[in-house]
C-alpha cells in the first residue's frame, strides 16, 4: 500500500515502489491515513491534507476546496489588517524562496483608483501642457504653457510595476488654466503675441504674475531690447518689448548698430560723436 502524501493508479493494493508523490504537497505539514477498502482493494482519502506548515508562522494556508496549501498571507496597512488607503493590499509568502515577499500586493482599489506599486492611486491627475511649436523652437522645459488631466486608462491592478509607461502615453488633456505667457483661445493655451520677436526668438525673460501677457523683464533688457508699456505694433498685448539695437542700422543720429558676441549691442558713432558706454 502507498503511505501518506503517495498515490497510486492501481486499483489494488501495491507495493511501495508504484506508489508516487502526491501533486499537491507543496505546503503540506499532515497527511489524511488513506482507508484501504478491503473489498475493493481501494483506498480512501489518498492525498487528502489534513494540515499545512506553519513554518514561518503564516507560511502556508488550507485550502479545503481544492485539497491543497496556498501561501499564506499577512496585511499590509497601519493596522496590518490588509486594509490600505482606498483599496486593499497583502504581503504573500514566497514558497520558491521560503521567505515572505518584500513588498506587499495590491489586490483590490476602489472604484476610481488603480494600483501603482503598493498603494491605490487615483485614476485622474494633474500634469503640465506642453505647446509643441514652442518646444521645437525652445525645449519642452520652457514650453509649459498650463494645466490638464491625465485619466488612467490602464489595467486597475495589473499594471502596478509599468505605471511610468501607461502614464507616458496619455494624453494630457488641457483645462483651459493658463500659465504666465500664455492666453487661453479655444480651450487651448497659445502664446502670448509679445513673447517672440520676428524671427521667433523668445525676448521675455520674467512675466508678471502666475498668468496673462504682461511682461516684467525683457531679455537682454537696455542692451537690446526696451520694456515699453505703450501697445506695441499689430497687438493687444499690454507691454512689449521694443528693439532698441537694431543690427546693421543706423539710429537718428547715423551711428551704426550691431549686435555682437554674448548678445551685447555695438554702437559705431559718426564723426563727431564718442561712444559714452
Amino acid at each position: 500500500m502507498c503511505a501518506n502524501g503517495k498515490t497510486t493508479t492501481s486499483t489494488t493494493r501495491t507495493a511501495a515502489s508504484q506508489c508516487t508523490d502526491c501533486t499537491n504537497k507543496a505546503g503540506v505539514l499532515d497527511w489524511t491515513t488513506p482507508t484501504w477498502n478491503t473489498g475493493t482493494k481501494t483506498a480512501d482519502n489518498l492525498c487528502k491534507v489534513l494540515s499545512c506548515s506553519n513554518v514561518p508562522v503564516g507560511a502556508w494556508e488550507k485550502d479545503d476546496a481544492n485539497n491543497k496549501c496556498i501561501p499564506g498571507k499577512k496585511g499590509c496597512g497601519p493596522n496590518k489588517d490588509g486594509k490600505i488607503s482606498n483599496g486593499k493590499a497583502w504581503q504573500y509568502f514566497n514558497p520558491d524562496k521560503g521567505e515572505w515577499n518584500p513588498h506587499c500586493t495590491v489586490t483590490e482599489c476602489d472604484a476610481g483608483y488603480h494600483a501603482e506599486g503598493e498603494q491605490c492611486k487615483p485614476n485622474a491627475r494633474e500634469c503640465n501642457v506642453v505647446d509643441e511649436d514652442c518646444a521645437n523652437l525652445d525645449g519642452k522645459e520652457l514650453c509649459v504653457s498650463g494645466k490638464g488631466t491625465q485619466t488612467w486608462d490602464g489595467d486597475q491592478l495589473e499594471d502596478f510595476d509599468n505605471s511610468d509607461t501607461v502614464w507616458k502615453d496619455i494624453e494630457c488633456v488641457p483645462n483651459g488654466i493658463c500659465n504666465a505667457g500664455w492666453l487661453a483661445i479655444a480651450g487651448k493655451c497659445r502664446e502670448c503675441a509679445n513673447k517672440r520677436n520676428d524671427s521667433d526668438q523668445r525676448i521675455v525673460l520674467a512675466w508678471e504674475g502666475a498668468s496673462g501677457c504682461k511682461i516684467s523683464i525683457c531679455m537682454y533688457q537696455a542692451e537690446l531690447y526696451a520694456l515699453e508699456d505703450t501697445t506695441p505694433p499689430s497687438s493687444s498685448t499690454p507691454n512689449w518689448c521694443k528693439p532698441i539695437c537694431l543690427n546693421g542700422e543706423e539710429d537718428a543720429f547715423g551711428n551704426k548698430m550691431s549686435i555682437i558676441s554674448g548678445n551685447k549691442c555695438k554702437i559705431e558713432c559718426v564723426k563727431g560723436f564718442a561712444n559714452w558706454k
